[in-house]
């Protein structure tokens, strides 16, 4: 059954060395060496120094601590998927202005097809204009010349259905 109520205290990161031999340690306390652990060192001469390492309150993680490491490593992975995100967004802005361009090339492409025709067809309606307008002319001297040879008789009157021969004899006649 696990213990309950020991929730305050400071739960302590592994590194510590583990190769502490217990007949070198000297555990006296000091008020300036918290967490300190005092050892013999022999040298190769076999004289005895004391060497001392210390152990931070680093090595523990407090309230503050974790936060700390939460708060480095949820940056950590919101920039990351925050480049990740930049990425995709750098490449559906490539793939939408490459798609621009192609569209605007086509419809440029399309455009000057289009006026190209345009412009044949007003060639072709100038032309035309000038065509009905040499025709009109055209039309109205043969109809002149034409009217050039007719002969007009005046005073004999004009009947519904009327035979020209019939009459040119009849006026002969007279």
């Amino acid at each position: 059954m696990p213990k309950t109520g020991n929730l305050n205290i400071p739960i302590q990161a592994q590194t510590r060395l583990k190769t502490q031999i217990s007949s070198d340690i000297d555990t006296t306390p000091t008020s300036e060496t918290k967490n300190v652990t005092v050892r013999q060192k022999r040298h190769a001469s076999g004289t005895v120094s004391e060497a001392s390492e210390v152990l931070h309150t680093d090595n523990y993680l407090t309230e503050e601590n974790l936060r700390d490491i939460l708060a480095d490593t949820i940056a950590t992975k919101v920039t990351a998927q925050l480049k990740s995100l930049e990425e995709q967004f750098n490449g559906m802005r490539d793939a939408v202005t490459f798609f621009h361009q192609k569209y605007e090339s086509s419809i440029k492409t399309m455009l000057e097809e289009k006026s190209k025709v345009v412009h044949a067809l007003e060639c072709d309606n100038v032309k035309l204009k000038s065509t009905v307008t040499d025709l009109s002319i055209r039309l109205n001297l043969l109809e002149q010349n034409m009217r050039e040879s007719n002969i007009e008789i005046n005073g004999i009157p004009d009947h519904k259905a009327e035979n020209l021969t019939n009459t040119f004899r009849r006026s002969l006649k007279l």
